[in-house]
């Protein structure tokens, strides 16, 4: 383990067995999920104080949350059983202290993500009649519609923050980002013949952020819908640089960077500036709109941790 100082303020937000950080648009709040008690929980983490959201004895996990760290979205399984072969994931929603279910199909409903606004949901449906694919389904104003349907393999939805835009990753002869716009539009962004995974977008969706896997390691791409371009971010030969996120403006990024035989380290790239964070086995960062409060999970005392990093408090 490597530790040092970083100017700012560093909190340890949980430790224990503990899943990737998920950090408001506005930096005030992380949600994650911990296991205690033999189940999964989805804690929230604000103003220095954490609360339990689940509350249930079943298992919930995939949190995501709105902008404001008020509506937080996760998937939870129906019975208390993991290894039940009738139970299946469903959407759920907590907001103002209350949780409901958004989703209860009799299929698989997982990988929830939300829009800034949370307003919209976008949720991965394992629909029994296409066995080998999966399809997105879409949550709006209590309404539940089909966003994609067909035999591909349409997961990994991100929106932007009013939820007009919304992005996810399609597998059918070859790897694909598709966007449907505001008009309700559909189209890929990129075509390739390697996996492209962990897309994210910044607030209006102009800006995008991904990894693409072409030689056994993976690169960091961006796309700008503005002008149609693709850029490399990170492209070093046999390095992994991978789960990206992005600052409002699209200024500032973060991502993982795992070297071979080395520990992984989070990256920060502001308006061009690198700089590569001093903790080891630090990957799943998360950056605020405004790019100035980070999350990661990292590793202190052979225990997982979450961090969050006011990057100019006290400054």
């Amino acid at each position: 383990m490597r530790i040092h100082s970083l100017p700012g303020r560093l909190t340890r937000v949980a430790v224990g067995n503990i899943g990737k950080p998920v950090l408001s648009g506005d930096g005030s709040t992380v949600v994650y999920t911990q296991f205690e008690d033999s189940q999964w929980e989805v804690k929230r983490f604000r103003d220095g104080h954490t609360e339990n959201l689940s509350h249930d004895p079943r298992h919930d996990l995939e949190p995501a949350l709105s902008a404001d760290g008020e509506t937080v979205v996760w998937s939870r399984f129906t019975t208390e059983d993991f290894s039940d072969p009738n139970g299946c994931w469903d959407i759920y929603r907590w907001r103002n202290g209350q949780t409901e279910a958004l989703a209860t199909s009799p299929g698989h409903d997982t990988e929830p993500a939300i829009s800034g606004d949370g307003q919209t949901v976008v949720f991965t449906h394992d629909d029994p009649k296409y066995p080998t694919g999966f399809n997105l389904r879409l949550w709006r104003d209590g309404q539940v519609s089909a966003l994609t349907e067909g035999p591909e393999v349409d997961r990994e939805a991100f929106l932007n923050h009013d939820g007009s835009r919304i992005f996810w990753t399609r597998k059918w002869a070859g790897s694909e980002i598709f966007m449907q716009d505001e008009a309700g539009h559909q189209k890929p962004l990129t075509h390739s013949t390697n996996p492209e995974f962990g897309p994210a977008t910044n607030r209006d969706g102009t800006r995008l952020i991904w990894s693409e896997e072409p030689r056994g390691d993976h690169d960091l791409y961006t796309y700008s819908t503005e002008d149609n371009q693709r850029s490399l971010v990170a492209g070093e030969r046999h390095v992994k640089e991978n789960e990206g996120d992005l600052s409002a403006d699209g200024q500032t990024l973060v991502f993982t960077r795992k070297r071979p035989g080395q520990p992984s380290h989070v990256v920060l790239v502001d308006h061009g500036q690198e700089q590569e964070l001093p903790f080891d086995d630090a990957r799943l960062p998360q950056i605020s709109d405004d790019g100035k409060v980070m999350a990661w999970w990292g590793v202190e005392d052979n225990q997982a941790v979450i961090y969050r990093w006011e990057r100019d408090a006290g400054l």
